[in-house]
């Protein structure tokens, strides 16, 4: 199909018409002919009046000579008018098919945007304008009434957190609060529990003291009764034998000479019982005077080498007569050397050793007693200075004595402003008992 640039029409006055022609061809594609018409635009208008476009809507007819061969509305027929300028042409030539411009129509009037398609057949550009303001007004309107509902949610949004932060804040202050008390809490709580830990601690201890107290009352009147039971079992037997009147002279002298060694054994009993009552209660006193510790010494040795060398021990004594003088209490001096060196002839074995040895030391006198006894457990070591405490305590005791030799000796070198220590390598090692006596200036006080 040809459409042909339009013509004034001669039969109607002032009005343009379309020439418009179609080559017909043969059934094998000839050219046969050429049919040729022309129209009035009002076939164009009834067609295109029937289209809702609103009130503001045009629709383009355009030649692409430029020429335009259509325009609805319009007040006047723009058929013939040139439009080489209209945007709608420049856009369909630059890029062909179809597309969307967005300008003004007229110089000053308001933007259009138009949507137009090139045809082919018949060779046209189609376009349909309408008014940018009235395509965008829903646009625009939902786009306010989306900006007011956005607005009003963010509002709402904005509210809502900072309710939610001050609920937050309140549950944080809260929450730190129970977490203070908590820890509060704890922390009496675990005061608590160490109060009542260290009172349980205190009171299990307190127990098993009454308890080792109570133990040990036992063994010791045990202990007690034993000993004193031995010597006066030995003196009622010879006793017996002597009012019967059957022992002959030697006899008798042996039964005097037993009698009297259990009746001493007897007395030194009730004389420790006496001193240990005399420690406890502060009375023990002490006759302090200047003292030959060597000479002390020695004479405490004498009186106890008969047992020596009954036993068949191993005796070694050195004790320096030239000595420097300690202020002392001579008798309880004797008493502690000998306490100390029956203690060593008592856990010695028969072919032992016991040595004494008598030294000047730093700013006084040393007297140290060793022998290769039986030695000291390691766990009895920290009670050996106990009273009434024996490492083989009980009515099947190797040894006698009723455990209060060494507490008392300890006591009488204490109240001397003097030292004693007990030292040994275990069981079967033996032992050594270590004296200090300073050489004091004054007496010390009782």
């Amino acid at each position: 199909m040809i459409v042909d640039d339009p013509f004034l029409s001669p039969l109607y006055k002032g009005r343009f018409l379309l020439p418009v022609g179609l080559r017909l061809e043969t059934a094998q594609g000839q050219f046969d002919g050429l049919a040729v018409s022309v129209v009035l635009p009002d076939a164009f208008r009834a067609f295109f009046r029937t289209m809702d476009i609103g009130d503001d809507g045009i629709i383009w007819v355009i030649h692409p000579n430029a020429a335009v061969l259509f325009r609805e509305p319009s007040k006047t027929d723009r058929l013939g008018e040139t439009a080489a300028d209209h945007p709608v042409v420049l856009a369909a030539r630059s890029a062909p098919g179809h597309g969307i411009v967005k300008s003004a129509l007229e110089e000053g009037g308001p933007h259009y945007i138009s949507a137009y398609r090139t045809l082919t057949t018949p060779p046209l550009i189609v376009a349909v304008s309408l008014e940018a303001s009235e395509i965008l007004a829903d646009w625009r309107a939902q786009r306010r009434t989306t900006a007011i509902g956005f607005t009003a949610f963010t509002v709402t949004l904005v509210g809502f957190v900072v309710v939610l932060f001050r609920q937050i804040d309140a549950r944080a202050r809260v929450e730190g609060t129970l977490e203070q008390l908590q820890r509060v809490e704890a922390d009496r709580l675990k005061k608590t529990n160490q109060r009542l830990e260290e009172a349980l601690g205190r009171e299990k201890r307190a127990r098993e003291e009454t308890e080792e107290a109570s133990r040990l009352k036992d063994e010791f009147l045990m202990t007690l009764s034993h000993e004193l039971r031995t010597p006066l079992n030995a003196i009622v037997g010879w006793v017996r034998l002597l009012m019967s009147g059957a022992m002959d002279e030697a006899n008798r002298a042996r039964a005097l000479a037993t009698i009297e060694r259990n009746a001493n054994a007897q007395t030194h009993l009730v004389e420790d019982l006496l001193d240990v009552s005399r420690a406890i209660t502060g009375k023990l006193r002490l006759n302090i005077q200047p003292v030959n510790v060597g000479n002390t010494v020695l004479s405490a040795v004498e009186t106890l080498r008969p047992a020596i060398t009954s036993k068949g021990i191993a005796f070694e004594a050195e004790a320096d007569a030239t000595l420097a003088p300690v202020l002392a209490d001579s008798d309880r001096l004797q008493q502690v050397v000998w306490n100390l060196l029956s203690n060593a002839i008592k856990f010695t074995p028969s072919g032992g050793t016991v040595k004494l040895r008598v030294n000047d030391s730093d700013g006084g006198v040393e007297i140290r007693v060793r022998d290769s006894g039986s030695g000291i457990p390691g766990a009895f070591l920290p009670f050996v200075f106990d009273r009434f405490r024996q490492a083989d305590a009980g009515t099947r005791r190797e040894t006698g004595g009723l455990g209060l030799g060494l507490a008392i000796a300890r006591h009488v070198v204490e109240l001397h402003g003097g030292t004693m220590t007990a030292e040994s390598e275990g069981e079967g090692q033996g032992a050594t008992f270590r004296v200090f006596l300073p050489r004091l200036v004054q007496a010390p006080d009782e």
